[in-house]
């Protein structure tokens, strides 16, 4: 599952937007080698990419930066957060880190509070961030949410399944053969995030001025995915969609 996950590295240190990488706490970058794909090579001297050895936590920001975006939520408790870990095989430069936070699990507590994420260990802070939310983020940063679609097996992990990514985007290619234009308001595109169960349907994850039951795109959509999922024994998708539709477009303001 190391993929996936250096794709997210990679896009915090050099492609992610100013707010991710304002939040990469406890990282220094001493020098970085301009052949990114060698970022997380073992065999690169410590100055490359080195957390801070004096910090027992150091790189907690870019952990938690990749749990939300690969589940666009936040780690509920330190189980939580150590499954992911755990799961994701993070590359080696967080060995500290990690073994620290499974050494001092039972002194660690996430809690919410407000629309901040504040980690402790005792009675030290160890993160406090504010949390970010796909529907701020949406309007400015669309290529990623667009690109980016998320699959949750039956136990609720967001996993790295290219083949199953692709199977998804080869049939909503053949549901959009079936309409001619898609939604338009002031002039642009209309998106939506929309999450899939199979107990729910598609919903939509943020507030929006449509009602996604009114379009026959979204219901051919549904209709594929109560297969796909359960074949492929998905708990969840989420993922990012124009509204196609069949007449003209018209531009609701």
């Amino acid at each position: 599952m190391r993929a996936i996950l250096f794709v997210v590295l990679i896009h915090l240190f050099f492609g992610g937007n100013l707010h991710a990488q304002e939040r990469l706490t406890g990282i220094r970058q001493e020098r970085v080698n301009q052949d990114s794909s060698a970022l997380f090579d073992s065999s690169q001297s410590s100055d490359t990419l080195r957390i801070e050895q004096q910090d027992n936590y150091g790189g907690m920001g870019m952990i938690i930066d990749s749990f939300y975006r690969l589940n666009y939520s936040y780690p509920e408790s330190i189980k939580d957060l150590l499954a992911f870990i755990d799961y994701y095989d993070f590359p080696e430069v967080f060995n500290g880190l990690i073994s620290n936070l499974h050494k001092n699990r039972n002194d660690i507590e996430i809690n919410k509070a407000g629309n901040h994420l504040i980690i402790t260990a005792g009675k030290e802070v160890i993160y406090d961030e504010e949390m970010r939310s796909p529907c701020d983020e949406l309007s400015y940063d669309l290529p990623f949410y667009l690109q980016n679609i998320l699959i949750f097996d039956k136990n609720g992990v967001s996993i790295d399944s290219e083949k199953r990514v692709n199977e998804f985007k080869k049939e909503i290619k053949q549901v959009k053969l079936h309409f001619d234009n898609v939604v338009k308001k002031d002039g642009s595109d209309v998106f939506v995030l929309v999450s899939y169960t199979l107990s729910d349907g598609l919903t939509p994850i943020c507030s929006i001025d449509y009602k996604i039951s009114d379009y026959k795109y979204f219901d051919l959509i549904d209709d594929f995915l109560s297969v796909f999922v359960s074949k492929n024994k998905i708990s969840k998708m989420i993922f990012t969609t124009p509204i196609f539709i069949k007449e003209p477009a018209k531009s609701n303001k």
